[in-house]
């Protein structure tokens, strides 16, 4: 016995959980993902070049940063989502209509992709905050941030 009371018997019976401080990584954490402001201005520029802006506006006011915010979240409501949702519903309708297994093949990771992207467009900028914050800062593998953001585990595409 140890001064813990558990024998070695005992231990085959616990539930162990394992943090994930003690995972190597292939490369460093960025600082960008540490640091706050750093983010925020990264993912004001992420979210402009998703919405189609091939020069982005780099601010550090934060107001001016959350007006840029607003008008991309209405170009993304107004036209993105409405495509993407069009472009999910035909794939889909292929989908049903066809019997060829090579076809549903092609098509199943297409859907699957778009449902990804829709559900990352649709929770908003909040998302990619989340995502980077299970990922390098409570240092979740790619599937885990995948789970504990109810989304598919391959997250390298967004």
């Amino acid at each position: 016995m140890s001064p813990t009371q558990l024998s070695y018997d005992d231990v085959a019976r616990c539930h162990v959980v394992s943090t994930g401080l003690d995972r190597v990584r292939r490369l460093p954490t960025p600082s960008w993902a540490m640091n706050d402001s750093m983010l925020r201005k990264l993912l004001v520029v992420c979210i402009q070049r998703r919405c189609g802006k091939h020069r982005p506006v780099i601010t550090d006011d934060i107001a001016e940063q959350k007006a840029i915010l607003e008008r991309c979240r209405k170009i993304e409501t107004d036209a993105i989502i409405p495509r993407l949702i069009a472009c999910l519903g035909r794939h889909c309708h292929r989908y049903v209509a066809t019997e060829d297994k090579n076809t549903k093949a092609e098509l199943e990771p297409r859907i699957s992709a778009l449902d990804t992207r829709l559900q990352v467009l649709q929770a908003g900028p909040g998302f990619l905050i989340r995502l980077v914050y299970c990922y390098y800062r409570q240092h979740l593998t790619c599937v885990e941030t995948g789970e504990a953001l109810h989304v598919q585990a391959n997250l390298g595409k967004l």
